[in-house]
């Protein structure tokens, strides 16, 4: 094996549970200008990275007998470390998903979202790596809001099948820490949640100096939450319940124009 830093060549790293599996992910990918490499075992796994220095792992975390998020902690660090993007068959799960993030991926999907949705976001993190492959929404994370895990992971869903980043988390004060951590492009919140309010957390991020394009998810009257709206950087409603023909047609529309 050649060293791809040596080369030049852009390489995308596929570890799965069997070839077949990797092969099918590698087929659906379809990267031009990209090697494309795999393997089925973490030690594998390692030889590729240390030969050819990945600029994108996508990594499924059941593997036959290992944890895939034990290859984490042997990824080289700094300029030369890989994003690595966790596409797997262990379902949208909020604890693994923020296991995984924890540990230092930079992406937790869903193997329902499919090759497609899985394209977009290793194109992203290709291009935000000086690879060859552009993406059109670099960086776009989004943040949902709700108390309601199934539309959380409805919305979510959703959006990552069009390329966005998404996180949810489930109270205002969730919120509020996710936001301080890192500002996202855009967060669709609910009004309604136990204990404090959307408008709570608006009202506290603006008393901060953070407006965030803000697309609130309720079922209030939009009349109800008044004038206020605009100075707390309300853009839009999302009124429940919703459809996806709704989510294709206006809030998709919206946020495209808004992180664009």
């Amino acid at each position: 094996m050649s060293d791809n830093a040596a080369d030049g060549e852009c390489t995308v790293l596929i570890v799965d549970r069997t070839e077949a599996d990797a092969r099918a992910t590698a087929t659906g990918l379809g990267l031009q200008n990209c090697r494309t490499e795999i393997a089925t075992t973490l030690k594998a796994a390692v030889a590729v990275v240390e030969s050819f220095g990945p600029r994108v792992v996508v990594l499924e975390m059941a593997l036959v007998g290992e944890n895939g998020l034990e290859l984490l902690p042997a990824l080289p660090t700094g300029s030369a470390s890989p994003a690595v993007v966790v596409y797997t068959a262990c379902g949208d799960n909020d604890l693994l998903r923020r296991r995984a993030l924890e540990q230092g991926a930079a992406e937790y999907l869903d193997k329902s979202i499919g090759p497609d949705a899985l394209r977009v976001i290793v194109e992203r993190h290709l291009q935000a790596s000086g690879g060859a492959v552009a993406s059109a929404r670099l960086g776009d994370h989004i943040l949902v809001v709700d108390d309601e895990p199934l539309i959380c992971q409805y919305v979510a869903k959703f959006l990552r099948q069009h390329g966005y980043r998404v996180e949810y988390v489930h109270t205002a004060d969730a919120g509020r820490d996710a936001i301080l951590k890192e500002l996202p492009r855009a967060l669709l919140l609910d009004i309604e949640m136990p204990g404090r309010t959307g408008l709570d957390l608006l009202r506290e991020l603006n008393e901060k100096g953070i407006r965030l394009p803000t697309i609130i998810i309720t079922g209030v009257e939009e009349h109800h939450i008044g004038i206020e709206a605009e100075s707390l950087g309300i853009v839009g409603f999302l009124s429940k319940p919703f459809t996806l023909n709704y989510l294709q047609n206006s809030v998709l529309t919206k946020l495209e124009l808004l992180t664009g």
